[in-house]
């Protein structure tokens, strides 16, 4: 074997300069003297070249400036050569990742060993995987070794042989590559001739069968090696490791100077690190430096890449890297993953509906399914989960669309847009149903699935039944195109596996192709084409002029070493030179991160970021950062001072955001250069905001700029609920085309904001059925009000007891049915929540509805009452009695419908009008006959009391009053007789009520904050988080001018003499 010479080079344009000059010395003078110069990677291959045609390193022969004779490839591509045809006429193919998790699987199965309690999970199965892949470099003594460390080194080297033995003889490892292209070698090769010198450029980490190959080319034909060095010992450890491995003897010691930044960057979290960079890539192309020579590196993909791709299109920079967004993460990617994990959620809502709403789906009539209008309809429906429960409920709710449709149909006056809206969800409730329907039915064909090649077939039929073919696949976006494609080709490798594991079931499928599609991220651009985005190694060996690299936090560059639980550090130290540790992983990030630096000429800015604004926390400096500012100190490099300085000429610091962009010199973005144009008038004068050029041109930004410029300001602006301005567009309550409901007028009055939406813009809370963990207020409150009204209903059209004689028997048992039957029916609708909280509630309301006779009896009794009406309406469409007009008494009427729970009379000639609540009283605790509304809102007796005396006008007084009907109310009655005082305090109240309404007056009054177990006001409260910013704004606008009378109405006691609330600030 002929001598290894062997030359020590820093990284950077020094190596690129040797590398020139080793190849013309070889050449000497012959342009096509044959060079073969194999490289790391294919970026050194690309960029080598590209520099080596420039020019700028000196012509390579005296006769002509090209390349011809000069090869450039990674040792794999020489192994492909030279063994490739070998193993391809042996009939072997590459092992993947997809195949060796088949057979780690099947030898678990065979004979799982220690792994018995875990064989069958997941991650089990991936760290066995990454086990196999590093130990395939091993030789056979050294496994002997590592086995012989204890029970689990033995267990994993184990199924390495097993796995091997499973494979070996249809497929092949990157081992058997190399071992075959040096068998080649052995028997003679023409390869060989065309080979010529072999210049090894920039060794990294040789695994054993590539540094064997090469040691066999050295046999063949002259070889040299030109490492690189980065100075420190660790960082080198692996270059070192590599050329021991070649028979070379690395040098102990050098002279070699680690490669120092040019500048460092502190900024407040990684969103500004790469905007200052994107920045430094923008400021360098003005300067004339080309994009193809800067680049932008990251320590690690989260959170960086996706970051620094949105920062680069933003600013219309081309740039080149991987792609950030895998397959799984795209449409058809997406969609098949949660297809094939639909039946481990047991068919639940949300990821039925967003399986239906995440793609293009085609129904059975060949057009696109309509998800938003499926996904209304199953959240009424009350769908959670579970194939029966979607059938069930769907087909119940279309009957109750259609019988609803029926009776508003063969009514006096239908309303034929109320009869198309019902019968129209129902016909869309039987097409969910049916869609649903047969999508589980062919889930549950793939459940009977047991080959690779069959499971492949069925989503091939899935694809083309619910996406279409080809031709659909052309409306597409182009990248989606693209990553359809490649999902195709995941599929086609997966068929293949039939020949190493035959019985798989849906959720191993679905994981390995979960992982085939995460893994295939493909790239953005071509190398060359503008700036290099990637992790630092991506830039060892490229000639730049400007590296900008992020991250320079400790645990995030570099990270915390992670011990391997299969491998651990502590086994790996028996074959060290083999076997690398885990904690050598921060060497090998420095090394990375050193190289990088080398590859500019030019720039070399390091960015730190203090803190992680996701996280709310703050970040230490890396300690290469630290380093770096030592040697820019004139320190070396570590540095004494262990500590950033506060200025220096060296060191930028970005303070925040709106600092950088008030301060940059040429924004990266139109959305910075606005914000930048914007942010100097609001320096200037608050007002010019709104006169500026930006802001007229662009309506949406003007409205924004209006609302923040007045919302939270003094006064009473439209951002707070002053809509006066529209307020001849509004439905006013006195208009008499219009009548409305004592629970509208009192919404107002307790929160006008809540009236704008609820009545207004009909906006209502959206309740999601598999959220529900027990019956709400209103589903029970409404159970118990029907289940009462059905029952009173019956009693009344029968003899009815005396006041002083109980109800019969046959009452109380018809009363209890009633109530099972409507528990039976909430139930089968899905709105009971919990089955177990449900069955706890369930008992309550039985039991509260049989106590509900007894104090009725007892309520008969002492007031000699006999019930005469349930469910009385009046202004309603269904009902013969009309609205109540009530005199406003300044000219206005208001005309007002509603329906009474019940209506008693009594002996003595009297009426008694009952409003049923299920709640408790503490809302009602100040209602009576000296405050007979309550807090002022509450209305709806004194109502009821005027309708009461409308359809009796003969009783002799009427008393209107609440009875709650619950273990939890007591069973109390609240209420007063209706006098003139009464219906003085109701026109009042009402005045208040329109006045505000036709004023168009809707501030958000929201309760004090406070714990409570529920959500008084969704409108004011929409996340369940508190009303504290919400009330502080209602401080801040009670005391405007416009709602004094309000003000002076709900809230009397806050306003002091001058008619102003009292300790507010404005």
């Amino acid at each position: 074997m002929r001598p290894i010479a062997l030359h020590i080079v820093p990284y950077g344009r020094p190596a690129a300069l040797l590398l020139r000059e080793r190849i013309a010395a070889v050449k000497n003078g012959d342009p096509l003297q044959p060079v073969s110069v194999v490289v790391p990677t294919n970026y050194v291959a690309v960029s080598t070249r590209r520099l080596l045609a420039s020019g700028e390193l000196g012509r390579i022969t005296t006769r002509g400036a090209g390349l011809a004779g000069l090869t450039l490839l990674t040792v794999t591509r020489l192994a492909e050569l030279l063994g490739g045809p070998r193993l391809a006429a042996q009939g072997r193919r590459p092992q993947s990742s997809p195949l060796i998790a088949a057979a780690v699987r099947q030898v678990l199965a065979d004979e799982p060993g220690i792994f018995l309690p875990v064989r069958e999970h997941p991650s089990t199965e991936e760290a066995l995987v990454r086990a196999y892949r590093e130990l395939s470099e091993l030789r056979p003594d050294s496994l002997d070794a590592l086995a012989a460390t204890g029970v689990r080194g033995r267990e994993v080297v184990r199924i390495r042989r097993a796995v091997r033995a499973r494979l070996e003889a249809e497929w092949f490892e990157e081992a058997d590559l190399m071992a075959a292209a040096e068998r080649t070698m052995t028997a003679g090769s023409p390869s060989l001739d065309t080979l010529g010198v072999v210049l090894v450029y920039l060794p990294q980490d040789l695994s054993l069968p590539a540094a064997g190959l090469l040691r066999g080319v050295a046999r063949k034909t002259p070889m040299e090696v030109i490492a690189g060095r980065t100075g420190p010992k660790r960082a080198d450890a692996d270059v070192d490791r590599a050329l021991r491995r070649l028979g070379l003897v690395p040098p102990a010691a050098t002279a070699i100077v680690p490669p120092a930044a040019t500048a460092i960057v502190s900024v407040s979290d990684a969103e500004e690190e790469v905007r200052s960079a994107v920045q430094r890539v923008l400021a360098a192309a003005g300067r004339g430096i080309p994009l193809e020579r800067a680049a932008v590196l990251y320590p690690s993909p989260e959170p960086y890449a996706r970051i620094v791709a949105e920062q680069f299109d933003a600013a219309g920079i081309a740039w080149n890297g991987r792609a950030v967004r895998p397959p799984a993460d795209r449409v058809l990617g997406r969609w098949l993953l949660d297809l094939l994990g639909l039946p481990d959620t047991r068919y639940a809502r949300p990821a039925v509906m967003g399986l239906i709403s995440g793609a293009p789906l085609v129904g059975e009539n060949g057009r696109w399914v309509p998800g938003g209008a499926w996904e209304r309809i199953s959240r009424e429906a009350g769908v959670v989960r579970e194939r029966g429960e979607w059938k069930a409920k769907l087909a119940r709710l279309a009957g109750d669309l259609r019988h609803r449709a029926d009776a508003e149909e063969a009514g006096d006056e239908p309303r034929e847009w109320l009869v198309n809206r019902l019968r129209r969800n129902a016909a869309q409730a039987d097409g969910l149903r049916g869609f649903v329907s047969e999508l589980f039915d062919r889930l549950a064909a793939a459940g009977n699935l047991s080959g690779w090649s069959e499971f492949v077939g069925w989503c091939q039929g899935m694809i083309r039944r619910y996406l279409g073919d080809e031709r659909e696949r052309d409306r597409w976006p182009e990248i989606e195109r693209a990553a359809a494609e490649r999902v195709d080709e995941a599929l086609d490798r997966l068929a293949g596996l039939d020949h190493v594991e035959r019985g798989v079931d849906l959720r191993v499928f679905r994981r390995t192709l979960q992982h085939e599609l995460d893994d295939d991220l493909g790239r953005i651009g071509e190398f060359g084409e503008g700036a290099l985005v990637g992790t630092p190694g991506t830039a060892l060996g490229v000639d730049l002029d400007l590296v900008v690299v992020l991250g320079l936090a400790e645990g995030v560059f570099p990270t915390r070493p992670r011990e391997d639980s299969l491998l651990p550090d502590l086994e790996r130290q028996a074959m060290r030179d083999e076997l690398r540790p885990r904690a050598e992983s921060v060497g090998v990030e420095h090394r990375h991160l050193l190289t990088s630096l080398a590859a500019s000429g030019g720039e070399r800015v390091l960015t730190y970021p203090r803190g992680d604004l996701r996280r709310s926390t703050e970040r230490a400096p890396s300690r290469w950062l630290l380093d770096a500012a030592g040697a820019l100190r004139g320190e070396g490099g570590a540095g004494t001072e262990r500590s950033l300085p506060a200025r220096a000429e060296w060191l930028e610091t970005v303070p925040s955001f709106a600092r950088r962009v008030r301060t940059v010199p040429f924004p990266a973005t139109r959305q910075e250069y606005g914000l930048r144009a914007l942010a100097g008038a609001e320096g200037k004068a608050r007002g010019r905001l709104r006169t500026h050029p930006l802001v007229n041109a662009d309506d949406a930004l003007r409205r924004g700029v209006d609302l923040a410029l007045s919302r939270g300001r003094a006064g009473f602006t439209r951002f707070d609920g002053n809509l006066a301005h529209l307020a001849e567009h509004l439905p006013s309550p006195t208009d008499p085309r219009r009548v409305v409901s004592p629970s509208q007028l009192e919404t107002w009055l307790t929160c006008p904001h809540a009236y704008l939406m609820q009545y207004v813009l009909r906006v209502e809370p959206v309740e999601n059925p598999e959220q529900v963990l027990e019956i709400d207020a209103v589903e029970k409150g409404g159970l118990i009000h029907d289940v009462l009204e059905r029952w009173l209903g019956e009693q009344l059209a029968a003899a009815l007891p005396r006041p002083f004689e109980p109800w019969s028997a046959d009452a109380r048992a018809r009363l209890r049915e009633l109530a099972e039957t409507a528990c039976d029916d909430a139930e089968r609708r899905g709105v009971t929540g919990h089955a177990l909280l449900w069955n706890r509630d369930r008992r309550r309301i039985v039991l509260d509805l049989e106590r509900f006779v007894d104090h009725d009896d007892d309520r008969r009794a002492s007031s000699g009452l006999t019930p005469c009406g349930a469910e009385h309406p009046f202004g309603m469409p269904t009902g013969t009695s009309g609205p109540i007009r009530i005199d406003l008494g300044d000219g206005r009427i208001v005309e007002v419908r509603g329906r009474i729970d019940r209506i008693d009379t009594a002996i003595d000639g009297g009426v008694t009008v009952v409003d049923y609540k299920t709640g408790s009283t503490y809302n009602y605790r100040e209602l009576g006959d000296a405050q007979p509304l309550g807090d002022g809102s509450r209305l709806q007796l004194a109502i009821y009391g005027l309708a009461a005396q409308a359809a009796h006008p003969h009783a002799s007084r009427v008393r209107s009053e609440y009875w709650f009907v619950s273990t939890r109310g007591e069973f109390k009655r609240i209420g007063y007789e209706l006098t003139d005082e009464i219906e003085a305090h109701l026109r009042q109240a009402l005045r208040v009520a329109i006045d505000g309404i036709t004023a168009g007056h809707f501030p958000m009054r929201p309760p004090e904050p406070g714990w409570r177990r529920f959500t008084e006001c969704r409108f004011c409260d929409p996340d369940d988080l508190g009303t504290a910013d919400r009330y502080r704004d209602w401080e801040r606008i009670r005391q405007a001018g416009q709602l004094r009378g309000y003000v002076s109405y709900m809230e009397p006691d806050l306003l002091g003499p001058d008619g102003k609330a009292e300790g507010v600030q404005a």
